[in-house]
């Protein structure tokens, strides 16, 4: 089960996240009145949980006997766009191989300003995750170094979240962090883990339009190198944009300064461009388009569109068409 939680704005956000959603995934969404802290979200997150799941540890203390087979939560801040598929099995695996009461993904960076620093016992145990700047007060800094971060991404037994939350919300003064859930399971004696992302970017948060700019030129990255893998040809990857939902037959050839989006689909043996920006629009195979627009629109097997072609939402180009230039489909 996937709970999301949300300060604002649901509705929206739940049309979007249930038509991306696999068919076979049980999706709740609960809000978070007033924006307290993902230690806050947290809370809110398991009121919305289905009765199946227990969440009550025994006599309601954490120094209860935990069932190490017990359900565990993964815990996912949605400003964490290019965390892959496979670091969030890897981060379960590591948890489960490890027999751990939480698990961290963690990451190591120069400067870890907006993160907590990891602070490591024994061997590989975690015995805190703290302030940046109380890190530099009391231990040994480097400025020079990359130094193990908490990416805000955690798996933690299920059973332990609600009296850890509990432990932290009497003294809190604003936002509470999960982080201070894993101070309290620390000085509980409970054992923590973590598993280290090797690519620093995979963790970057969203807070602004430059970071935003800087994800999304990394997702482009991705995209185009997985479409080139499957038999695409991009004479220019740098100045060609393909969303994550397009979908790109093989043989394909994208031509300098392309930009597909949404739902466009593209027939294989396609020609796309140069200079085209095609949304929602569906290119049969064969066909070529180039210095053109389109949104919602179809273009046949074996058609010619362009240069410099218009295609007004609902447009239907068929099979073996020639639009010539400078055609407009209202």
């Amino acid at each position: 089960q996937a709970v999301v939680v949300v300060s604002g704005g649901v509705d929206k956000v739940a049309k979007v996240l249930q038509q991306e959603a696999p068919l076979d995934m049980s999706l709740s969404f609960v809000t978070q009145a007033q924006p307290l802290g993902t230690a806050d979200a947290a809370a809110v997150a398991v009121t919305a949980l289905d009765d199946d799941f227990d969440v009550r540890p025994s006599r309601g203390a954490l120094s209860s006997e935990i069932d190490h087979d017990s359900t565990d939560l993964v815990i996912l801040p949605s400003d964490r766009p290019l965390v892959r598929p496979s670091t969030l099995q890897a981060l379960i695996d590591v948890h489960c191989a490890g027999s751990n009461t939480a698990t961290l993904l963690t990451v190591r960076q120069v400067d870890p300003d907006g993160h907590g620093c990891v602070i490591r016992g024994r061997g590989t145990r975690i015995d805190a995750v703290i302030d940046p700047i109380v890190a530099r007060m009391h231990f040994d800094w480097d400025v020079n170094a990359a130094h193990e971060c908490d990416t805000g991404i955690l798996i933690i037994h299920l059973a332990l979240l609600a009296p850890a939350l509990r432990r932290i919300g009497r003294d809190v003064n604003g936002p509470a962090s999960l982080s201070e859930v894993v101070a309290v399971l620390v000085e509980a004696g409970y054992t923590l883990g973590a598993y280290e992302l090797e690519d620093p970017l995979e963790a970057m948060g969203v807070d602004d339009r430059q970071h935003l700019a800087v994800v999304e030129a990394e997702l482009h990255r991705r995209t185009n190198a997985e479409l080139m893998a499957s038999g695409v040809t991009m004479v220019d990857p740098l100045r060609t944009y393909v969303d994550a939902t397009v979908e790109v037959g093989p043989d394909v050839t994208l031509f300098p300064g392309v930009m597909l989006q949404g739902s466009t689909k593209i027939g294989s043996g396609s020609e796309i461009g140069p200079d085209c920006r095609l949304v929602d629009t569906v290119v049969g195979e064969g066909a070529i388009v180039e210095h053109s627009v389109a949104r919602s629109s179809v273009v046949g097997n074996g058609a010619v569109v362009g240069p410099f072609a218009v295609l007004e939402p609902g447009s239907r180009i068929a099979d073996g068409v020639r639009t010539g230039p400078f055609y407009r489909a209202d």
